[in-house]
């Protein structure tokens, strides 16, 4: 290894910032990710990161479009999808 990274340090600090909060999945969470799977969505690890932003309250910024319109079209809550044009807008206001 190249550098002598210590990681705790890192995501100690990202978290005692008070910005970032740790959000686990739930068990329904995990649940939901894997009956969205038997319905025919193959990334097990997207549904559960979508689950556990709908969980959590907090939104989910993805670019992946199939993602996006198999959750709507289970008729789960499309809300918790944050889009890159939406962040921008974020970011400009903040800039005032």
């Amino acid at each position: 290894m190249l550098y002598n990274i210590d990681r705790r340090n890192g995501f100690s600090a990202m978290i005692e910032s008070g910005v970032f909060r740790i959000a686990l999945p739930s068990l329904d969470g995990y649940v939901g990710s894997l009956i969205g799977r038997v319905k025919g969505f193959r990334d097990l690890i997207d549904l559960l990161l979508y689950m556990t932003a709908r969980d959590n309250g907090i939104r989910f910024l993805t670019r992946d479009e199939e993602l996006i319109e198999f959750i709507k079209s289970i008729g789960e809550d499309a809300s918790v999808f944050l889009s890159e044009e939406e962040l921008k807008l974020m970011k400009r206001q903040l800039e005032r």
